[in-house]
């Protein structure tokens, strides 16, 4: 391709017609240099497209006869099309004009000669540079041509290498670059890290000034970078990392750092700005390095940012932050408390919401643990196995283990004598019950009394015994308040009996049976009241009578003194009356007691151990069914001896020694032969003979049934069977109801969580939300505030000062300086 300017007088300045007559197309290749341009540009803001100016036909060596082509000056332009059939139109950008950098280095590296610099005011003219160049090289036997090219051109490799070269010293001692080469770092592989420069932030939600939401661990990564640590940030596409860079260097500039923001990837860059430039910081963000950084821009986006009004922060800014905090502190107390290990269980609230959660579809049994506050996580460890046991014994045993032959059996002796022996004592009561409850059933149609038990059969084998044998009681002393009354009455009529016997006795030695025929009541009240004086006694002839009786009735036939009748027939007076009060007592009673009763002469001791007898009878509770209502036991004497004789038959010492033997083998509480119904107990003892072969697989689940007992949830597995728990439900039902429990006594234990209801809880969330929200957009004022009153006075800015060079570039409108010369 050719180019060639226009000589003809309509020619505009500056205006060079391109064509070619060769092949391929230069359109082709233009299109092709603008569409990589244009990817690279965009993709990286590096500008690749360059119109060269000069070439250096070199070679390796001065015995190689291959030259190579490198071009010297190079410009950077851009390509533009209007549409598919414009012409392409060239336009030089605002960069400058560039040595090949990439060429000087190799010449001043392996020549040690240094191409110079193309400097407008050093060289007047293009081919006065290019004939300098030719004169350096000419003794290589190297030569220059003037020609021109267009193409693309990339120097980052050697930028890079260079940028390396020239501070060698400085990375190799950055720790980061030594762990990466192998050397220095701590022991883990991780650089030492320094003292961080804020270490005491207490409150990241409040004293970060983020300008973008934040979560948790973007804070971290927020809190790291304001510490001055180094650090890593990854992650996969959409999880905010770009979001994170943004916060990083608002959190920067908030703290007065100047931030270098670096990124292969252009788009990286804008999407960062564009973020900054959202959230107001747009001033205070200068881009170096893209499609659309240019000197002019620069220097207009620096004049700009200088001539920005200051800005202050809002009053309200401390008030609304307050309130945020008082809204995350009644948060955080909730999570603080929501994830608190507690101890016993080892467990935090909301594990253990997770884990009721997964029970959810387990049945509900409302049944309290006892002593929840010492049974945790080592307690559902230890239950938990238990009862998965307990569902795999209930094929073999069934669910509803109480209705198994064997519940209730309670020896642990399960040697082959044991059970031998076991068994022989269960076929022998089977035996005796056979035999005793057609007979018990017998006795109760009889007298309508109860006798199903062997307890009731004993009772009345000793009843129909004693009542056969017994003349002293009737069936009237059944009755309660008849066996008082008569058992007080006894007593009585013993004592009364006792004093008149010995009163009759005293009296016997003096007098005969006549005396006690008078009526000495009113003969001594005579003798006291009528005769106590001499005179009335001397010629009394009613005085001598009552004298001559009483010498009548005595055996000696002295007659007695005045005070010797006194004293004598107050003896008798008191002997009678007595007797009196005897017949009285023995009068309430009397039709009480059998025909053993003879009045004074009656046996009292035996009397005494026949209500004892009968008393001990009666303590037994036992209704005694119609007997009670019968007049005496005549009737039946016969019969009780006959019951009582077949009874003790049944009952007999070895059938007692079979009873005993079964009785012993049983938990009393579970099963009491005495005392379960005949017909009852007679099915159980069969229904364990017919499973004999079971005993050694129930003493298993019996030791299981007690270590379930001791750890208290027995009472657990009984209501879960009772409320109809299916068997495979068993452990996820009691674990929920554990959990639960648990979780509510959490509740109760802790103010926070028992006051933290939904209303307060979206209340607090809503009000943190809110200000929360708010207080981005008060950061980004605080932000501007600081930056803004940090920015130089232009009232008084010294000649040759870095504003003042800003100021004067900005009022120029060409000839401006590169920006690499304005950042150095």
């Amino acid at each position: 391709m050719e180019l060639y300017q226009k000589k003809s007088e309509t020619s505009r300045k500056n205006e060079i017609l391109v064509w070619s007559n060769g092949s391929p197309s230069p359109f082709t290749a233009l299109k092709n240099i603008r569409r990589k341009a244009k990817t690279l540009l965009e993709e990286t803001g590096v500008n690749v497209a360059y119109m060269a100016f000069g070439f250096i036909h070199w070679r390796e060596s001065e015995s190689s006869s291959e030259f190579f082509r490198a071009p010297v000056l190079l410009v950077p332009i851009q390509l533009d099309q209007s549409s598919a059939v414009s012409p392409y139109v060239i336009h030089t950008t605002e960069d400058d004009v560039i040595v090949n950098p990439t060429f000087a280095y190799k010449m001043h590296e392996e020549q040690r000669i240094p191409l110079p610099e193309y400097d407008e005011e050093t060289y007047k003219s293009l081919s006065d540079y290019l004939a300098a160049v030719n004169e350096m090289v000419t003794r290589l036997g190297w030569t220059v041509t003037s020609d021109c090219r267009i193409g693309t051109f990339s120097f980052q490799k050697i930028n890079m290498y260079r940028d390396l070269f020239d501070n060698a010293d400085e990375i190799l001692s950055n720790d980061n670059v030594r762990i990466l080469i192998g050397e220095g770092g701590s022991s883990d592989g991780t650089a030492a890290e320094e003292e961080p420069e804020d270490a005491d932030i207490k409150n990241p939600l409040t004293e970060l000034t983020t300008v973008l939401d934040a979560d948790s661990s973007q804070i971290g990564a927020i809190e790291l970078a304001k510490s001055g640590r180094s650090f890593v940030l990854q992650g996969p596409p959409g999880t905010g990392k770009s979001h994170t860079i943004t916060n990083i260097i608002a959190e920067c500039l908030s703290d007065g750092k100047k931030v270098l923001f670096v990124s292969e990837k252009l788009a990286a860059l804008n999407v960062v700005y564009e973020k900054l430039r959202a959230a107001g910081l747009g001033d205070f963000c200068i881009q170096l390095h893209s499609q659309k950084a240019n000197k002019k821009d620069f220097i207009g986006d620096l004049n700009r940012t200088l001539l920005t009004p200051k800005t202050e922060v809002p009053a309200e800014a401390a008030d609304e932050i307050a309130v945020k905090e008082q809204a995350q502190k009644q948060l955080d107390a909730y999570a603080e408390e929501l994830h608190k290990t507690r101890p016993v269980i080892e467990k935090t609230l909301y594990q253990l919401y997770e884990v009721y959660a997964s029970l959810r579809n387990a049945p509900k049994v409302f049944w309290a643990v006892p002593d929840l506050q010492t049974k945790g996580r080592d307690f559902l460890i230890e239950t938990v196995p238990l009862l998965e046991q307990f569902v795999d014994f209930a094929p073999s045993i069934g669910y509803r283990y109480r209705e198994n032959a064997w519940f209730g059996y309670s020896k642990t002796d399960t040697t082959y004598q044991a059970k031998a022996e076991t068994q022989k004592n269960l076929g022998d009561a089977s035996k005796v019950l056979r035999a005793l409850v057609p007979l018990a059933e017998e006795i109760s149609k009889k007298y309508g009394g109860a006798c199903s038990s062997i307890e009731e059969a004993r009772f009345w084998q000793e009843f129909f015994a004693f009542a056969s044998k017994s003349h002293a009681i009737t069936p009237a002393l059944f009755q309660k308040e008849n066996f008082r009354k008569v058992t007080e009455g006894l007593k009585t009529l013993e004592a009364i009996s006792s004093d008149i016997k010995t009163r009759r006795k005293a009296l016997d030695t003096e007098f005969d049976a006549g005396i006690f025929e008078l009526d000495v009541a009113a003969v001594n009240e005579k003798l006291i009241t009528q005769f106590d004086g001499f005179f009335s006694r001397l010629f009394n002839g009613e005085y001598k009578s009552i004298i001559r009786k009483l010498r009548s009735c005595r055996k000696d036939g002295a007659k007695p003194s005045f005070e010797e009748a006194v004293a004598q027939t107050e003896a008798l007076e008191v002997y009678q009356r007595k007797t009196h009060e005897f017949k009285t007592a023995e009068t309430e009673i009397r039709p009480f007691l059998g025909t053993a009763y003879a009045g004074l002469d009656t046996d009292w001791t035996f009397f005494g151990n026949q209500l004892e007898a009968l008393k001990e009878v009666l303590s037994k509770g036992v209704s005694f069914g119609n007997i009670a209502t019968y007049s005496d036991f005549l009737s039946e004497r016969k019969a009780f001896a006959d019951f009582a004789s077949e009874l003790q038959n049944v009952l007999s010492a070895e059938a007692e020694t079979a009873l005993s033997g079964v009785s012993d083998a049983f938990d009393p509480k579970v099963f009491d032969l005495g005392k379960t119904d005949g017909p009852a107990a007679l099915d159980k003892l069969n229904r364990c003979l017919a499973s004999a072969s079971q005993l050694d697989n129930w003493c298993h689940f019996r030791a299981l049934l007690e270590r379930l007992s001791a750890l208290g949830i027995l009472s657990y597995v009984d209501l879960a069977i009772e409320k109809q728990i299916e068997p495979k439900d068993l452990v996820s039902a009691f674990k929920r109801l554990f959990v639960f429990q648990w979780i509510d006594s959490i509740l109760a234990s802790s103010p926070v969580l028992y006051s933290f209801n939904r209303i307060s809880q979206d209340k607090a969330i809503e009000v943190f939300r809110e200000k929360d929200t708010e207080q981005f957009e008060l950061n980004k004022e605080i932000i501007k505030a600081k930056l803004s009153a940090e920015r130089p006075s232009l009232d008084r800015v010294p000649r040759g000062s870095p504003v003042a060079i800003i100021r004067h570039e900005g009022e120029k409108k060409r000839r401006l300086k590169s920006i690499r010369t304005l950042l150095t």
